[in-house]
C-alpha cells in the first residue's frame, strides 16, 4: 500500500467517517458517468487504480496515468485485460495526439501547478469532439473571502465562475454540476470544513507569503498525520452503510450545498 497522505484515496484504508465519505465521493464520480462514457478512456491522476477499474466495467479500454510511482506499482497489481497503467514522468502526457475518446481527471486540477500545460495536454490527446470530465472542490463552500486553500496540497480552489473561465480557454463547457452529500452527512461535512477554514484562516489569508503558508501548513499536516497513525481503524460495521449512494448531484438552486464540481467539457478545434 502506498504511503498515506490524506490526499490520495486508498480504498479500504479508512480510519474515520470522513475517510468513508471521501471514498464514496470519489467512487460516485466514476459511477455517475456510466451512461455518458465509452470507447478509449484516459484516467488522468488514477492513483491506485480504483477509478480505472470502475470505468473498465463500461468502456472498451482504460489507460490510467499518475505521477506517483508507488501508486502505479500498486495499480498494476490489478489484472484486467482492458486496463493499462502508465507512470507520468513529467508534465507531458506520453501519448499521440487525438488518442482518446474521453479523459477523466477527478480531484486533480487543484493539485497542478501549471494548469495551462495540464489542460493543453488533455486537449491534445483528446480526439476531435472528445470529452473531458473533471471534479474539483468548490471554493465557495470551502474558503472564506480572500483565503487561499487551507489544504497543503492544493495550489488553488475555484468558484464556479473561475473554473468556467479557466476551462473555456481550452474547451467548450457543456455543464457544471454540483456534487454534495445527502442531508444526514452534509451537515457534518459542512461543520468539518467550516472549522478547518476558520482555524487556518490566519495561515491561509491571501496576503500570507506562499512559502510561509506552505511551511506552517506542512508542520501542522505532519503533526496531524502522526496523530492519525495512533488512531485505531473504525470497525467496518459502524460505517459500512455509507457508500456512494449517499452522494448526489445537487440541484441548480442548491449551489450553497455544492461541495465539489463535476464538469463536462468538449474539445473544439
Amino acid at each position: 500500500m502506498t504511503q498515506f497522505t490524506s490526499e490520495r484515496l486508498q480504498p479500504d484504508f479508512n480510519k474515520n467517517k470522513s475517510d468513508f465519505v471521501l471514498e464514496s465521493y470519489h467512487k460516485y464520480s466514476y459511477y455517475s458517468l456510466k451512461s455518458e462514457i465509452h470507447g478509449n478512456v484516459l484516467d488522468y491522476g488514477c492513483g491506485e487504480g480504483y477509478g480505472s477499474e470502475i470505468l473498465s466495467k463500461f468502456v472498451d479500454k482504460v489507460n490510467g496515468v499518475d505521477i506517483s510511482e508507488e501508486a502505479i506499482n500498486e495499480a498494476r497489481k490489478m489484472k484486467h485485460n482492458n486496463i493499462t497503467f502508465t507512470l507520468l514522468k513529467d508534465n507531458y502526457l506520453p501519448f499521440e495526439d487525438d488518442s482518446f475518446d474521453f479523459v477523466t481527471s477527478f480531484q486533480v486540477i487543484e493539485h497542478v501547478e501549471n494548469v495551462d500545460l495540464y489542460l493543453s495536454e488533455i486537449k491534445r490527446v483528446l480526439k476531435s469532439g472528445g470529452i473531458y470530465f473533471l471534479t474539483t472542490p468548490n471554493a465557495r463552500t470551502r474558503l472564506f473571502e480572500f483565503q487561499k486553500p487551507w489544504n497543503l496540497y492544493h495550489y488553488r480552489e475555484y468558484s464556479e465562475y473561475q473554473l468556467k473561465k479557466q476551462l473555456e480557454q481550452y474547451f467548450e463547457v457543456e455543464y457544471i454540476k454540483g456534487i454534495s452529500l445527502r442531508a444526514k452527512y452534509l451537515k457534518e461535512e459542512i461543520k468539518r470544513v467550516f472549522w478547518r477554514k476558520l482555524i487556518l484562516y490566519p495561515i491561509s489569508f491571501i496576503l500570507m507569503p506562499e512559502k510561509l503558508r506552505k511551511l506552517i501548513l506542512g508542520i501542522l499536516w505532519n503533526k496531524s498525520m502522526a496523530n492519525r497513525d495512533k488512531t485505531e481503524i473504525h470497525k467496518k460495521k459502524i460505517v459500512s452503510k455509507f457508500n456512494y449512494h449517499n452522494i448526489s448531484l445537487t440541484r441548480e438552486k442548491e449551489k450553497e450545498k455544492w461541495m465539489s464540481f463535476i464538469v463536462k467539457c468538449k474539445k473544439i478545434n
